[in-house]
């Protein structure tokens, strides 16, 4: 069954900000009854799938996948350091963390690492920033 043009204006503000409620007092729905409208409606099995058929063409065309969020971690974490932010620094290098799968971080995220994008540099700065986590 197709969304209707309420549920369809609800997946598009959703994609504003990923706040169920908001997006469901702009696609005009109660103010009093959106935060459960929201919950709902995300729920929705039609709404869902939209939804992450939306988010998923957002981040191709932006060209986002897991080697770009971790080279971005990655020099995050080199920016943090060299600036002494090192609270930044370590909320960069768990990032990291979690996707090259150390034993040594509790969350783990299971799935295969193509790391072959990466450039001999970026290589060799993620490899400094994994035997420092050791």
């Amino acid at each position: 069954m197709p969304l209707t043009v309420k549920q369809q204006a609800f997946v598009a503000e959703y994609l504003v900000d990923l706040n169920a409620t908001q997006a469901a007092m702009r696609a005009g729905y109660s103010r009093r009854t959106a935060a459960e409208q929201g919950a709902r409606l995300t729920k929705h099995p039609q709404v869902a799938a939209a939804i992450a058929k939306a988010l998923e063409q957002r981040a191709d065309k932006a060209a986002i996948d897991a080697n770009w969020v971790l080279k971005k971690a990655v020099e995050l974490h080199e920016a943090a350091l060299a600036d002494k932010s090192f609270a930044a620094a370590k909320g960069a290098l768990e990032l990291v963390g979690k996707h090259v799968d150390i034993q040594a971080f509790r969350e783990r995220v299971a799935h295969g690492f193509d790391l072959s994008g990466l450039t001999p540099e970026e290589l060799a700065t993620l490899e400094r920033i994994l035997s420092r986590a050791a």
